[in-house]
């Protein structure tokens, strides 16, 4: 029930191919968005830790250990 959704660099951020697009967890399960992001940031680098902001009541971004990009 939880939705998965990529999105692409937006025009103030720098583009660098292979992390041109980032996936997006949209789930109103604040437990387990912050469950995921906790294990998604494991071995990463948490970009924007999770706050709320103007559009969520629960925002922010990591990269995994992969490189990928992942934003909730």
């Amino acid at each position: 029930g939880t939705k998965v959704m990529f999105a692409d660099v937006p025009d103030f951020m720098e583009y660098k191919p292979g992390d041109n697009i980032t996936l997006v967890i949209d789930t109103s399960d604040e437990t387990q968005l912050t469950t995921q992001f906790n294990q998604l940031a494991e071995g990463g680098k948490i970009t924007m830790p999770l706050t709320e902001t103007f559009w969520s009541k629960k925002y922010g971004q990591v990269i995994d250990k992969f490189g990928i990009g992942w934003q909730f």
